[in-house]
């Protein structure tokens, strides 16, 4: 696996991962729902704020870190301001001190997700919430497809290579720090349209995050079956075709936080 660096995507992450800006509002406003106006959230992780801009639109405050100088200056051309750089493996935050803590395509990032849900877990007050948040698509478009093709073929090439996700070990994990966990809701949803051929070039040119730390000879072996195997999939290759996005959010009321000796600076 290849080490990746942020750096490298800071300045077009919003047009790899872009929403509309009605689809933003629409999430902005869902989680400050969630949490009640006036609260104070701390985004994991928070990139170029895409999620926390319209969250402080809707009334929350939001302290933001990332470990990319790259993406914070983006964050900060929004008018970001509670920003810092910081590793969520060790949170310079005193115990107890946010409402909420959100993480949005950030976790698998972490060397030991364990560690980091504790850090996530540790800041917060009593009966605060853990917000996990997802893109989601149809699972039957051409993207989905695709992307799990590419899994399934780098696995074949590479079979120490896993995908990353933690699944029902995260919520055990969580309900054993006093968590308990909701139902994933839907906090908005919208229509894409892509073709095969535009996803295959996305993957090339590592628009997709799972390709971020794959090396480049083991992704391009990889692409030259996925194409193959999406061509017969797709005789239309070039062709658009519209499918379901959703933005889905996972939420976890923190009881009992878990305590740490460690008493770092407040923000």
């Amino acid at each position: 696996m290849a080490k990746f660096d942020f750096q490298h995507v800071a300045s077009n992450y919003d047009d790899i991962h872009v929403h509309a800006p009605e689809v933003s509002q629409a999430i902005g406003a869902y989680v400050v729902q969630r949490v009640g106006a006036g609260r104070r959230i701390l985004e994991i992780g928070i990139g170029t704020g895409r999620i926390a801009r319209p969250v402080l639109d809707h009334g929350c405050e939001v302290v933001g870190f990332d470990i990319s100088h790259g993406m914070l200056a983006v964050a900060q051309k929004r008018q970001i301001h509670n920003l810092l750089i910081a590793d969520m493996m060790t949170l310079p935050f005193v115990d107890a001190s946010f409402d909420a803590t959100l993480a949005v395509h950030v976790l698998h990032h972490a060397p030991d997700w364990r560690v980091a849900l504790r850090e996530a877990v540790r800041v917060l007050k009593p009966g605060g919430l853990f917000i996990e948040g997802r893109d989601w698509n149809d699972p039957t478009s051409c993207a989905m497809r695709m992307r799990h093709k590419m899994r399934e073929v780098i696995m074949q090439l590479s079979p120490g290579i896993r995908p990353p996700g933690a699944g029902a070990a995260k919520q055990q994990f969580l309900a054993e720090h006093g968590g308990v966990s909701h139902a994933e809701e839907v906090a908005t949803s919208w229509q894409a349209i892509t073709s095969p051929a535009q996803v295959l070039a996305g993957m090339y040119a590592r628009n997709d995050s799972e390709t971020w730390a794959i090396d480049s000879e083991l992704l391009n072996a990889t692409l030259v079956h996925v194409e193959e195997w999406a061509r017969q999939e797709w005789p239309d290759f070039a062709t658009p075709v519209p499918f379901e996005r959703r933005f889905m959010v996972s939420i976890t009321e923190i009881h009992h936080p878990s305590a740490q000796p460690e008493q770092p600076l407040a923000v």
